[in-house]
């Protein structure tokens, strides 16, 4: 009996230690909240952009086009969950009035599309319905020599979550393409698309 009471102590005590052990910095693993980026410059002459193919030092990119770092794959030791997805545009000029009715067209004609070793898409949508805005409009000026006013309707919402996380498996290959179904207009020529994969990196020690 007592025998058996010592053993219960001792399971109480170790799976009190494991309650408090596998913390974000434990001796084991690193649990990150690591929002992961690339970026494509858009091109009024091509249809379709890979994401996540080139690392940070590789080829050109630095943390101002990636942070992703290893190229096309998760690294050994590492595991990531996808929450959700988020879209930053940013453009190389001022935009003119005329420009924006073409920025609408194509956020509306451009799909996202995730592919986990060259499978089916497990993620698809177009930029238009990842930033959230099922109507995009302009507001015309009722006094000459004011400004065209960009109309949304919708959520407007930076990240588009998840039902379910996605889960990429260290060394699991992994793309992102960006594919005009109507190619750009040239006005939009240089302006960049950065395609931002939010989630949790857990990452193993040693």
């Amino acid at each position: 009996m007592k025998n058996f009471r010592n053993f219960a102590v001792r399971s109480r005590q170790a799976a009190a230690r494991a309650s408090v052990q596998g913390g974000t910095y434990s001796s084991a693993v690193r649990d990150l909240y690591q929002p992961f980026y690339d970026s494509i410059s858009l091109l009024s002459t091509r249809r379709e952009n890979s994401l996540f193919t080139t690392g940070l030092g590789q080829g050109s990119k630095t943390l101002a086009n990636t942070n992703f770092p290893q190229g096309g794959r998760i690294p050994a030791g590492n595991k990531f969950d996808v929450y959700g997805f988020g879209l930053v545009y940013i453009a190389h000029t001022n935009l003119a009035t005329a420009t924006v009715p073409l920025l609408h067209a194509m956020l509306a004609n451009t799909s996202i599309e995730l592919f986990i070793n060259g499978a089916a898409p497990l993620y698809q949508r177009t930029l238009d319905q990842l930033m959230g805005a099922p109507m995009l409009g302009m507001v015309a000026p009722t006094v000459a020599g004011d400004n065209y006013h960009q109309l949304s309707m919708g959520e407007c919402k930076g990240v588009d979550m998840l039902s379910k996380p996605i889960t990429l498996e260290e060394n699991v290959g992994i793309e992102v393409k960006v594919i005009h179904h109507t190619l750009p207009n040239a006005a939009l020529d240089t302006d960049i698309v950065r395609i931002v994969m939010f989630g949790e990196l857990r990452r193993t020690v040693g």
